[in-house]
């Protein structure tokens, strides 16, 4: 029989909310009916190698091309969640080409879930590890704002009932064809400080230097390095190569990569 996801309950949220995630899904025991795929999209599974961050079994998404039917994966919680208890969700992924993940919340309690499902379109959150295992964060800002837009309008609006998280892979991207291996999917409380960073590379062959508010880059091997930069909640404001200039103050999270190098840093530009 294949495995599906252990789910913790939310009463298991609440008490751990002071941690930094709470692992909501893998694909390790078998209970069934709590995941689900549409629109072409399917889900197999294989063990995770050695020498990857995933352990035990992983989640083979496939997508089709283009995904022109907005096809997805979602994960059903036991129990109803309050997202604004949170930043984000992340996960484990590993693949070929470089992916945005499409999210959005829904409440399976209502009778269209349309009227209640907050999302987020945006394109920034994305695989982008080139073969490798990658850390994907996807921040609840732009949802939870849409979800605001709703209390203002209802303050009975009922915020804390969604159950459904929904995962859209690269749609109408004009991708080819292709299958991305998935695994540990949390929410997350707070970030750590390596924001979408390769988890099977070294750091050390990068330099990331702030001097007022330029942001420079140099990499040993005497490559070019692309930059990006983000908010401490994770939306991007900058990117370049080698260098970049940041016109406000403030704390901010740095992305280098050079070939297949890559290091994230905390900046501070005074």
């Amino acid at each position: 029989m294949k495995r599906i996801f252990t789910f913790l309950s939310v009463c298991a949220c609440v008490l751990t909310l002071n941690a930094q995630s709470v692992v909501i899904a893998n694909f390790d025991d078998v209970i069934p009916a709590d995941l689900s795929t549409w629109g072409g999209v399917t889900l197999d599974y294989a063990m995770a190698p050695d020498d990857s961050p995933a352990s035990g079994q992983i989640g083979v998404i496939g997508v089709p091309k283009s995904n022109p039917s907005d096809g997805g994966f979602y994960v059903q919680t036991n129990e109803t969640i309050d997202p604004r208890n949170y930043v984000g969700i992340s996960f484990l992924a590993q693949g070929q080409v470089t992916v945005s993940f499409i999210l959005k919340l829904e409440q399976t309690s209502s009778d269209d879930a349309g009227t209640t499902r907050i999302q987020d379109w945006n394109t920034w959150p994305k695989y982008d590890g080139n073969g490798e295992w990658q850390e994907v964060h996807i921040p609840f800002t732009v949802a939870l704002r849409a979800l605001q837009e709703e209390l203002d309008k209802n303050p009975n609006f009922p915020a804390t009932n969604y159950d459904k998280i929904v995962l859209v892979p690269g749609p109408y991207e004009n991708l080819p064809e292709f299958t991305i291996n998935i695994d540990d999917i949390k929410l997350r409380t707070s970030w750590d400080d390596d924001l979408g960073i390769l988890l099977t590379k070294s750091v050390d062959d990068i330099s990331i230097i702030a001097v007022n508010n330029t942001i420079s880059v140099k990499a040993k091997n005497g490559q070019p390095a692309s930059l990006k930069v983000y908010s401490i909640s994770g939306q991007e404001i900058a990117s370049g190569l080698n260098q970049v200039q940041i016109g406000t103050k403030g704390v901010y999270v740095v992305k280098a990569t050079a070939g297949n190098v890559s290091s994230v840093s905390k900046i501070v530009i005074h």
